[in-house]
């Protein structure tokens, strides 16, 4: 993640990610796999690196309380209840 003209644009506790070529193709948990497995793949590659860069902008750590629970999620293999927690 690189620090852009945005940082500036934001407030403080706003992280800014921009989407690196592996973030297009990056894995997806089961539940977010199954929102888009009728999408085209143009479609599924945008929500991928959407998901892969706010997974990213959670683990700066300018949400410290939330980065924790992501980490026992993928430990623990746990996904949010549908419709919870995925934007």
């Amino acid at each position: 993640m690189r620090r852009g003209s945005f940082d500036k644009l934001l407030p403080a506790g706003v992280a800014v990610v921009e989407a690196t070529d592996c973030m297009w193709t990056g894995d997806l948990y089961p539940i977010e796999s199954q929102v888009i497995a009728n999408a085209v793949e143009k479609r599924r590659q945008e929500f991928t690196a959407g998901r892969n860069c706010a997974r990213a902008a959670l683990m700066t750590g300018k949400f410290v309380e939330l980065r924790y629970g992501l980490e026992s999620m993928r430990r623990s293999g746990s996904q949010p209840a549908a419709g919870r927690g995925y934007g």
